[in-house]
């Protein structure tokens, strides 16, 4: 996603937390071939708002993006 590729994933656990279906990456469900091919494909032949919202999902959670909101997190913590 941080180089403006979209994901095929599992639609399961965390990647429901950021990979929307057709917006920024594909989902398919556990143990289904055929539905895993076919996300890859789409993936591969994703069009370019695709790619640009999966490289904006990918720079909402990335380090510097999230360590500065977890330092705050924790400073609130300790603060009370």
């Amino acid at each position: 996603m941080a180089v403006g590729k979209p994901v095929a994933v599992t639609a399961m656990g965390g990647y429901l937390d950021f990979v929307e279906e057709g917006e920024n990456g594909y989902l398919f469900p556990a143990h289904d071939a055929a539905s895993t091919a076919d996300a890859l494909m789409k993936a591969l032949d994703a069009p370019s708002s695709i790619r640009t919202n999966a490289r904006r999902t990918a720079e909402r959670y990335s380090t510097q993006a999230c360590v500065p909101m977890l330092e705050r997190v924790y400073a609130e913590t300790v603060q009370g």
